[in-house]
Protein backbone atom coordinates (compact mmCIF):
# COMPACT_ATOMS: atom_id res chain seq x y z
CA UNK A 1 0.00 0.00 0.00
CA UNK A 2 1.29 3.60 -1.28
CA UNK A 3 0.87 5.76 1.68
CA UNK A 4 -0.91 9.16 0.53
CA UNK A 5 -1.29 12.57 1.90
CA UNK A 6 -3.70 14.96 -0.52
CA UNK A 7 -4.15 18.30 -0.42
CA UNK A 8 -7.21 19.60 -1.51
CA UNK A 9 -6.54 23.53 -3.52
CA UNK A 10 -8.81 26.03 -1.96
CA UNK A 11 -6.52 28.69 -2.12
CA UNK A 12 -8.01 30.53 -5.16
CA UNK A 13 -9.66 33.91 -5.59
CA UNK A 14 -12.84 32.71 -6.87
CA UNK A 15 -12.86 35.47 -9.73
CA UNK A 16 -14.98 33.04 -11.73
CA UNK A 17 -17.33 32.78 -9.57
CA UNK A 18 -17.77 36.35 -8.23
CA UNK A 19 -15.12 36.09 -5.47
CA UNK A 20 -16.91 33.48 -3.49
CA UNK A 21 -14.53 31.07 -1.78
CA UNK A 22 -15.47 27.78 -4.35
CA UNK A 23 -14.71 25.02 -1.54
CA UNK A 24 -17.44 26.67 -0.08
CA UNK A 25 -20.06 26.87 -2.47
CA UNK A 26 -23.11 24.39 -2.59
CA UNK A 27 -23.78 21.65 -4.53
CA UNK A 28 -26.49 19.38 -4.34
CA UNK A 29 -27.01 21.45 -0.82
CA UNK A 30 -23.69 20.21 0.72
CA UNK A 31 -20.30 22.38 0.15
CA UNK A 32 -18.26 21.43 -3.02
CA UNK A 33 -15.64 20.54 -0.23
CA UNK A 34 -17.26 17.99 1.77
CA UNK A 35 -18.11 16.47 -1.40
CA UNK A 36 -14.10 16.09 -2.03
CA UNK A 37 -13.60 15.41 1.88
CA UNK A 38 -15.81 12.15 1.61
CA UNK A 39 -14.24 10.77 -1.64
CA UNK A 40 -10.68 10.68 -0.39
CA UNK A 41 -11.19 10.37 3.57
CA UNK A 42 -10.89 6.20 2.26
CA UNK A 43 -8.46 6.13 -0.74
CA UNK A 44 -5.78 8.57 1.34
CA UNK A 45 -4.19 8.72 4.78
CA UNK A 46 -4.64 12.71 5.13
CA UNK A 47 -6.17 15.53 4.38
CA UNK A 48 -4.50 18.70 4.02
CA UNK A 49 -6.35 21.91 2.53
CA UNK A 50 -4.63 25.21 0.85
CA UNK A 51 -7.03 28.07 1.97
CA UNK A 52 -5.94 31.33 1.91
CA UNK A 53 -9.20 32.32 4.16
CA UNK A 54 -11.82 30.49 5.76
CA UNK A 55 -9.48 28.74 7.59
CA UNK A 56 -11.75 28.07 10.51
CA UNK A 57 -14.62 26.31 8.00
CA UNK A 58 -12.14 24.56 6.51
CA UNK A 59 -10.61 23.65 9.51
CA UNK A 60 -13.68 21.38 10.08
CA UNK A 61 -12.72 19.72 7.09
CA UNK A 62 -8.94 18.80 7.74
CA UNK A 63 -6.79 19.09 10.79
CA UNK A 64 -4.30 20.80 8.61
CA UNK A 65 -5.16 24.15 6.67
CA UNK A 66 -2.72 26.28 5.71
CA UNK A 67 -2.52 29.96 3.63
CA UNK A 68 -0.04 30.40 0.88
CA UNK A 69 3.68 31.24 1.91
CA UNK A 70 3.58 33.90 -1.10
CA UNK A 71 1.63 37.07 -1.45
CA UNK A 72 -1.16 37.79 -3.83
CA UNK A 73 -2.81 34.30 -4.93
CA UNK A 74 0.05 33.54 -6.69
CA UNK A 75 -2.10 30.05 -8.34
CA UNK A 76 -2.11 26.67 -7.40
CA UNK A 77 1.86 25.77 -7.21
CA UNK A 78 2.22 28.09 -4.63
CA UNK A 79 -0.55 26.58 -2.46
CA UNK A 80 0.81 22.91 -2.91
CA UNK A 81 4.59 23.85 -2.41
CA UNK A 82 2.97 26.24 1.02
CA UNK A 83 1.43 22.81 2.06
CA UNK A 84 3.67 19.93 0.80
CA UNK A 85 6.33 20.18 4.10
CA UNK A 86 3.25 19.66 6.21
CA UNK A 87 2.66 16.01 4.32
CA UNK A 88 3.45 12.94 6.57
CA UNK A 89 3.77 10.46 3.22
CA UNK A 90 5.60 9.78 0.20
CA UNK A 91 3.28 10.37 -2.18
CA UNK A 92 0.98 13.60 -2.65
CA UNK A 93 -2.04 14.19 -4.76
CA UNK A 94 -3.70 17.51 -5.77
CA UNK A 95 -7.09 18.00 -6.69
CA UNK A 96 -8.76 21.35 -6.83
CA UNK A 97 -12.08 22.14 -5.07
CA UNK A 98 -14.36 22.53 -7.00
CA UNK A 99 -15.02 18.70 -8.66
CA UNK A 100 -17.36 17.45 -6.36
CA UNK A 101 -17.77 13.73 -8.01
CA UNK A 102 -14.20 12.43 -7.49
CA UNK A 103 -13.74 8.98 -8.78
CA UNK A 104 -13.95 6.17 -6.18
CA UNK A 105 -10.12 4.69 -7.31
CA UNK A 106 -8.61 8.08 -7.97
CA UNK A 107 -6.14 7.38 -6.07
CA UNK A 108 -5.67 3.70 -6.51
CA UNK A 109 -5.28 4.44 -10.44
CA UNK A 110 -2.75 7.43 -9.74
CA UNK A 111 -0.16 5.36 -8.01
CA UNK A 112 -0.99 2.23 -10.87
CA UNK A 113 0.24 5.01 -13.36
CA UNK A 114 2.90 6.01 -11.81
CA UNK A 115 5.35 3.30 -11.84
CA UNK A 116 8.84 4.63 -12.71
CA UNK A 117 7.79 8.49 -13.32
CA UNK A 118 7.52 11.52 -10.92
CA UNK A 119 4.34 12.45 -11.68
CA UNK A 120 1.15 10.95 -12.77
CA UNK A 121 -1.61 13.26 -14.36
CA UNK A 122 -4.95 12.61 -15.14
CA UNK A 123 -6.24 12.35 -18.85
CA UNK A 124 -9.56 12.34 -19.29
CA UNK A 125 -10.77 12.17 -23.26
CA UNK A 126 -10.44 16.24 -23.30
CA UNK A 127 -6.69 16.33 -22.55
CA UNK A 128 -4.95 16.11 -18.88
CA UNK A 129 -6.27 17.69 -16.22
CA UNK A 130 -2.99 19.02 -14.65
CA UNK A 131 -4.60 19.78 -11.44
CA UNK A 132 -5.07 16.28 -10.23
CA UNK A 133 -2.02 15.03 -10.20
CA UNK A 134 -0.01 12.75 -7.96
CA UNK A 135 3.01 12.69 -6.91
CA UNK A 136 6.34 11.50 -4.86
CA UNK A 137 6.30 14.19 -2.46
CA UNK A 138 10.26 14.81 -2.71
CA UNK A 139 9.73 16.16 -6.19
CA UNK A 140 7.61 19.62 -4.48
CA UNK A 141 10.35 21.64 -3.45
CA UNK A 142 11.39 22.08 -6.45
CA UNK A 143 8.15 24.15 -6.78
CA UNK A 144 10.07 26.96 -4.80
CA UNK A 145 12.63 27.77 -7.68
CA UNK A 146 9.89 27.51 -10.66
CA UNK A 147 7.87 30.11 -8.55
CA UNK A 148 11.47 32.36 -7.66
CA UNK A 149 11.86 32.54 -11.53
CA UNK A 150 8.99 34.18 -12.16
CA UNK A 151 6.47 31.14 -13.39
CA UNK A 152 3.54 30.40 -12.51
CA UNK A 153 1.95 27.40 -14.86
CA UNK A 154 1.53 23.89 -13.87
CA UNK A 155 1.58 22.27 -16.98
CA UNK A 156 5.21 24.42 -17.22
CA UNK A 157 6.03 22.77 -14.11
CA UNK A 158 4.92 19.20 -15.17
CA UNK A 159 6.71 19.57 -18.16
CA UNK A 160 10.56 19.73 -16.15
CA UNK A 161 9.53 16.38 -15.07
CA UNK A 162 9.12 12.87 -15.65
CA UNK A 163 5.29 12.52 -15.99
CA UNK A 164 2.59 10.17 -17.43
CA UNK A 165 -0.73 10.25 -17.77
CA UNK A 166 -3.33 8.12 -15.89
CA UNK A 167 -6.23 6.98 -18.48
CA UNK A 168 -9.65 8.09 -16.89
CA UNK A 169 -11.55 8.72 -20.07
CA UNK A 170 -14.08 6.16 -18.62
CA UNK A 171 -14.43 8.92 -15.79
CA UNK A 172 -15.10 12.50 -17.28
CA UNK A 173 -17.65 13.66 -14.96
CA UNK A 174 -15.63 13.23 -11.92
CA UNK A 175 -13.08 15.98 -13.26
CA UNK A 176 -16.66 18.46 -13.81
CA UNK A 177 -15.44 21.67 -13.37
CA UNK A 178 -18.04 23.38 -11.56
CA UNK A 179 -16.72 26.74 -11.23
CA UNK A 180 -17.67 28.38 -14.78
Amino acid sequence: MNLTSAIILAGGEGKRVGGRDKGLIPWNGTPMIEHIVHALETQTQEILISCNRNHEIYARYAAVTVKDSRDGFQGPLSGIFSVHSHCNFDYVLTVPCDCPKLPPDLVSRLHESLGNYDIAVIEDGDGIQPLFFLCRKSLLPSIDSYLSAGKRSVRGWLSGHRWTTADFTDYKDGFLNLNQ
